[in-house]
């Protein structure tokens, strides 16, 4: 079995906190499923775990965490230059996609470099540079821990939204995500909505036609420029959604503050930058105990000096007071608080 008492996550998520679980179990593979499910019952407070991107642990966990490990990967070819690709849940999103861009199977390279798994990407529906991962994902196989009922999910029974899916609702938090289904392609049509991310291209490029690496590579540059390594720095990446907001609040932002970014959703409303919202209040490289807001973007909150879960959450709590207070803009977290 592989279950552990008194466990360290300080390597399992990427904030790096000094917290433990009180069990630990790795799921490796499908075949430990009648088990897991029959040590699940001991237990009445579980949570699943991924590559713990998108957690942050208040305290010890008094429960038994499930870490998602599973690995696989199998494709076949459907008409009109389509490729359907599945991977296991456990699978490292990052090594996912680059392994994608090797085998010529194409939509995801915008998406590189974010930390986690392949489990996790339908859950907050990950995306970045103009591109989410829900326009790619055919359907979702999960199992339900505490029925033991193996489900499937095709895209429009997910609810995709902005960083949010069916999946994050409380009333299913039993599902056990197994693996993903995408829908990919097999000739390349770069995304370049994104003007920065364009321009890397390009240069990268040097007079040659951009390629799916290229693109991919862009990203990655982009992203390293912007954004710690949690290996480095413990950091739950983007710590709070781009706020959206009646379409007159966004006007009046961009009245006042001329270089305020701003993509409109729909007739009535638009989404506005988090990120330049937490500048403009001059919390850029602002310190609370052992957290901070990253001094070279804004959105994102690090563990710069073995903070307590509490900083993080103090931190996080001052950032929405001064906003809101200047902006009228609640911002919300985009991290699980467990």
């Amino acid at each position: 079995m592989n279950m552990y008492d008194h466990f360290a996550l300080k390597n399992y998520h990427t904030f790096a906190l000094a917290v433990s679980a009180k069990h630990f179990y790795i799921f490796k593979d499908d075949i430990q499923l009648d088990e897991l499910l029959a040590e699940i019952k001991k237990y009445p407070k579980i949570y699943l775990l991924g590559g713990g991107s998108n957690t942050l642990f208040l305290n010890d966990f008094d429960g038994l965490i499930i870490h998602i490990a599973t690995k696989g990967i199998e494709s076949k070819k459907i008409e009109n230059n389509q490729m359907i690709v599945t991977a296991k849940a456990g699978e490292n999103w990052h090594h996912f996609v680059q392994y994608c861009i090797r085998n010529g199977w194409y939509g995801l390279e915008n998406l590189s470099l974010i930390y986690g798994t392949v489990g996790a990407s339908p859950v907050q529906n990950i995306g970045a540079y103009g591109v989410e991962v829900k326009d790619r994902i055919r359907r979702v196989f999960a199992v339900d821990i505490q029925t033991g009922k193996k489900v499937t999910f095709v895209n429009k029974e997910c609810n995709f939204s902005y960083r949010n899916s069916i999946f994050r609702q409380p009333e299913n938090k039993n599902l056990l995500i197994t693996a993903v289904e995408f829908q990919l392609d097999t000739q390349f049509q770069p995304q370049l909505a994104y003007g920065d991310i364009q321009n890397k291209a390009e240069e990268l490029a040097q007079g040659t036609p951009i390629t799916a690496q290229i693109v991919a590579n862009a990203v990655i540059q982009t992203r390293q420029a912007k954004l710690p390594d949690p290996q480095q720095l413990g950091n739950a990446g983007s710590f709070f959604r781009n706020p959206i907001v009646a379409n007159e609040v966004a006007q009046a932002l961009k009245a006042k503050y001329a270089d305020m970014p701003i993509f409109p959703v729909d007739d009535q409303t638009s989404k506005i930058s988090a990120a330049k919202l937490i500048d403009l209040a001059g919390l850029k490289g602002f310190t609370y105990g052992g957290a901070a807001v990253y001094d070279k973007q804004p959105l994102v909150l690090v563990n710069q000096n073995n903070a307590t879960p509490q900083d993080i959450v103090h931190l996080c709590q001052y950032i929405q007071k001064v906003v809101q207070e200047k902006f009228g803009v609640l911002l919300q977290p985009e991290p699980v608080f467990v």
